[in-house]
């Protein structure tokens, strides 16, 4: 018989105190604690699959993910930090978002992963990223790229945005000219007052559009006539193309901007929407505004 197999003593006086204390450590200490770490563990799994994913997921998603999974998480993180409240106050943020902007490698397979974090860093408004941002932009020769970087710097709000923004108002293609209205608008600078005139003109309606509501927020009176188009749903009867939650979408824009030139005309469809519209949304939203101003 080999050693195993030898019995040892425990075994032939299982009621000897030694093997006593054993068994009482193993069922008091042993396996009491072996659960414990077991539900901890499952608590956390669980926990960890109910929370939503924070900033500092995205980023790690950004870093050591796949190429699918790292456009994702950019895409996702622009999204969370549309909402102020979600911007870290964290000193390692800016310097952490920085070198994830600047590796090329993580572009490689799918330019998307920059274009989105660029979003991003224009969502927080902060500061650090306005430079790295305007670089992308002069430096973008495709159209899917630059009106990405062109957003992305209206979010900033930047005064110093306004004489690279400018000049795009007169690119041949009518999104560059879009995103270039709606990011002078963001910025609401004195300086593209009356550029923003001129693209109440443009052959594109989208521009047009941006370019009253732009305006409006300005209190500029030249807003009106555009304005009182986007109130009026018939008019919409004439772009097929612009889909009921759009229609819904402008509306709600253009009643929340109208006010604030304080015309009358303005004011009084303002009041028929919140009384009449066939859409409770944008009859609510006229309402809101109705009581809120005092119409």
């Amino acid at each position: 018989m080999s050693i195993e197999e030898t019995p040892q003593e425990d075994d032939l006086h299982p009621e000897k105190p030694a093997v006593g204390w054993r068994r009482y450590f193993h069922s008091f200490f042993i396996i009491p604690a072996l659960v414990a770490l077991l539900f901890v563990a499952l608590a956390y799994i669980l926990t960890s699959a109910s929370r939503e994913p924070s900033v500092s997921d995205y980023l790690n998603s950004i870093r050591e993910g796949h190429s699918n999974v790292r456009w994702q998480a950019a895409l996702e993180l622009s999204r969370l930090l549309a909402d102020p409240a979600q911007v870290p106050d964290d000193p390692d943020f800016v310097p952490a978002v920085l070198r994830l902007f600047a590796d090329d490698a993580l572009y490689e397979d799918d330019s998307r992963v920059r274009l989105f974090l660029g979003l991003a860093m224009g969502r927080t408004g902060k500061e650090e990223f306005f430079e790295p941002l305007i670089t992308e932009l002069r430096e973008a020769d495709k159209v899917e790229e630059l009106s990405v970087y062109v957003r992305a710097v209206g979010f900033m709000q930047d005064e110093r945005a306004v004489d690279v923004l400018l000049p795009l108002l007169q690119h041949s293609d009518a999104v560059i000219r879009h995103e270039a209205v709606q990011s002078l608008g963001f910025v609401g600078s004195e300086a593209a007052r009356f550029p923003l005139h001129e693209m109440l003109e443009d052959d594109e309606p989208n521009v047009r559009w941006d370019a009253a509501i732009a305006l409006a927020k300005m209190k500029d009176p030249a807003a009106k006539a555009v304005l009182l188009q986007l109130l009026d749903r018939e008019y919409y009867d004439a772009f097929p193309e612009v889909r009921p939650e759009g229609r819904t979408w402008a509306m709600e824009t253009a009643i929340r901007t109208a006010v604030l030139l304080e015309d009358e005309d303005l004011n009084v469809k303002i009041k028929q929407l919140s009384e009449s519209d066939p859409n409770i949304k944008v009859r609510g939203i006229a309402l809101e505004i109705v009581r809120e101003f005092g119409l």
